[in-house]
């Protein structure tokens, strides 16, 4: 399960902090292992994972350099959470994509997907 993932993924990063280098976790690495939790309906540990992604990519991992499918996997997380503050989580993770976004990664750019999983993330909450 997902707790399994993180553990290997920390393992990955401790491998590589200690000179391992073909061990340095990715974009598929930290991606994979959010989408575990999401498919689990944690989507405060699928937050927890994105923000460890970014920062390791700003500590200089250039190999996980979050993309727009890490944060809407993440906003995916909360729309199937069905939690009554869904929606407000989800905001926030937009809100994040477009700071990026406004500070010149184009690759951040909110789309239609992002922006359908912030929607699902307001009709699936409890406080509707």
């Amino acid at each position: 399960g997902a707790p399994a993932a993180e553990k290997f993924l920390k393992k990955m990063e401790n491998m590589n902090i200690a000179g391992n280098n073909s061990t340095k976790p990715n974009l598929v690495s930290f991606t994979t292992c959010i989408d575990a939790y999401a498919n689990n309906g944690e989507p405060k540990h699928a937050d927890r994972i994105l923000r460890w992604m970014e920062d390791s990519f700003r500590n200089g991992n250039i190999d996980a350099k979050p993309t727009a499918r890490s944060y809407t996997s993440v906003l995916n997380a909360w729309s199937a959470s069905g939690r009554r503050d869904s929606g407000q989580f989800a905001e926030k993770i937009l809100s994040r994509m477009e700071k990026l976004h406004e500070a010149g990664d184009e690759h951040m750019k909110p789309d239609t997907r992002t922006f359908n999983a912030l929607i699902n993330a307001y009709s699936n909450s409890k406080d509707r």
